[in-house]
């Protein structure tokens, strides 16, 4: 039996009889106070190193985890038993470090110093920017023949650790035309190398802080962008600090945290992009303490099966609030469901979609128009937005000019008659005129033919839904023969008349005459001076 802050038992040497059972057995699970161990891991020079590997044991409940070192080369692991245990420590150009320790109750420090690899070479350097500023972030490449990559520290600080002896060049890949390579460095197995200083002829800051939750507890890997600013690398780390590097200055801008389970968030503790605090990089160096306290937020969840109510684990679904300001993109689990958490108050609309299957909006609706909208208010969960899809029907046909010739490119449609200005589905012309659009939800259809140059056309030869006839799809089904002529021109008409004021006087004011179904456009005539127009071309 295992718990958190408890010491795992086991009960052994069960005997079980063919066709019997064993019982009650009952584990006793003794708790304890956790403890904590951080420190930091660096080379015999003191340099820290970015991205080790620490794999933590504990000897007597048989805990164990592993972190890897933030890019100050910190480590800190938390809800540790007390007690005896051991550590291993191991990153590229460097022999494993194994050591053995015994955690008190409470915080507990312990510093790694890791020995070069004496079958391997170590390069160690620093990146500076015009201004002789470290600068974090900077990707380094050794290359001679086969090619290492390794990102500078906090501190500016680069080790391409573990490289093969030989003759290497030195470069910045991302600011080949702002800096100078290093030419014919040669290394020996077990050598170090040191002060491969580079300058960026360029004036670069930064931007750090921390992500945390409500509880003050660290948010792992926070994804952090900056709104309206180039950057040349986006750090993050286990521990909720990120970094955007690589900012040329000055530059003023807005920074927003999106993370999974977690309301989305700009600076400074602001909803949207417009409200949020800017965020100033002035002059080359660190821009810190730009932090981000984030709440879970409310939730709509469900469950996605096709026609026969077997779960579906491929697809998506994608939960938008209506104003457009946020989504969320929850994945399915083997049994179908999923959930969106991390959602403000609001109304939200959601779809499923598949390469498979065809897209719905949740309660059956085929179109964002007609979508349900899903209220979400404060501490109330919302649950049962299931979707149940299937692989639909399709519509098929020819596409010919009037002769009868096919065309061998342009497009049909599919419009529900529903909402027959949403086009749900569409299909390409093949070399012979056809066309297929598959995945349509059951309905009733207007299908429109779209040739370059051409008027557009529905089935069957309208040019507009008001007199088009209606295709019928049936799930998993095909409707055949839904052939349309498409000629070179069409007979247009005139619209005419007069405008005037109340008192009958004549006014010169534009008109505007709008196809009403959405596809016969925009025309447009100016009254001449008795008030009198004609629109031509409709």
């Amino acid at each position: 039996g295992r718990k958190t802050n408890h010491i795992p038992a086991e009960m052994a040497n069960l005997a079980l009889a063919s066709g019997g059972n064993i019982g009650p057995v009952t584990l006793t699970l003794d708790e304890y106070t956790p403890t904590s161990l951080s420190g930091q891991v660096m080379d015999a020079s003191g340099n820290r190193i970015l991205d080790a590997n620490l794999y933590f044991y504990d000897n007597d409940t048989n805990f164990q985890v592993s972190v890897r070192t933030d890019w100050e080369g910190r480590y800190m692991v938390a809800d540790f038993p007390p007690g005896s245990g051991s550590v291993n420590c191991y990153t590229s150009g460097f022999s494993s470090y194994n050591s053995s320790f015994n955690l008190s109750p409470g915080s507990n420090t312990k510093d790694i110093v890791l020995v070069q690899d004496t079958s391997r070479g170590n390069l160690w350097g620093t990146v500076r920017d015009s201004n002789g500023t470290p600068q974090p972030g900077i990707n380094v490449r050794a290359s001679s023949g086969q090619s290492y990559f390794y990102r500078t520290n906090k501190f500016g600080k680069f080790l391409i650790g573990g490289v093969n002896a030989g003759t290497y060049t030195i470069d910045l890949p991302d600011y080949a035309d702002d800096s100078t390579s290093l030419e014919n460095v040669t290394i020996a197995a077990g050598e170090t190398i040191g002060d491969l200083d580079f300058t960026i002829d360029k004036s670069l800051g930064f931007v750090s802080g921390t992500v945390t939750d409500s509880n003050g507890d660290p948010v792992p890997g926070p994804f952090v962008s900056g709104n309206g600013v180039n950057y040349d690398y986006r750090y993050e780390d286990g521990y909720g600090q990120y970094g955007l590097c690589g900012i040329e200055t000055p530059q003023t801008f807005k920074v927003s945290v999106s993370e999974s389970g977690y309301v989305n968030q700009y600076y400074n503790n602001k909803p949207s992009e417009e409200e949020a605090d800017s965020v100033t990089v002035a002059t080359s160096g660190e821009v810190p303490n730009i932090d981000f306290v984030l709440e879970r937020g409310e939730s709509i969840s469900g469950r996605v099966t096709d026609f026969h109510g077997r779960p579906l684990q491929n697809g998506s679904v994608a939960v938008s609030k209506t104003d457009g300001t946020s989504s969320k993109y929850p994945n399915l689990d083997v049994l179908g469901n999923y959930s969106a958490q991390g959602l403000t108050p609001g109304e939200y609309t959601a779809q499923y979609s598949s390469g498979n299957y065809y897209q719905e909006f949740y309660n059956n609706r085929r179109t964002s128009s007609e979508a349900d909208t899903i209220q979400v208010v404060a501490n109330t969960p919302v649950t049962g937005v299931d979707f149940q899809v299937g692989l639909g029907g399709t519509v098929s046909g020819v596409i010919t000019d009037a002769s009868g010739t096919p065309y061998t490119s342009g497009s049909v449609y599919a419009y529900p008659t529903s909402d027959p200005q949403t086009s749900l589905r569409n299909s390409s012309l093949n070399a012979t005129g056809e066309y297929r659009i598959d995945r349509l939800p059951p309905g009733d259809y207007f299908i429109q033919a779209q040739i370059s140059g051409r008027p557009r056309v529905f089935y069957d030869s309208a040019y507009s839904t008001q007199s088009a006839m209606s295709v019928g799809v049936t799930e998993n089904n095909d409707t055949t023969g839904i052939d349309i002529t498409v000629p070179s021109s069409a007979e247009a008409g005139t619209i005419s008349g007069r405008t005037t004021d109340e008192n009958g006087d004549p006014l010169t004011l534009q008109v505007r005459a709008t196809g009403v179904d959405g596809y016969s456009g925009n025309y447009y005539a100016t009254p001449d001076s008795n008030g009198d127009y004609t629109i031509t071309g409709v």
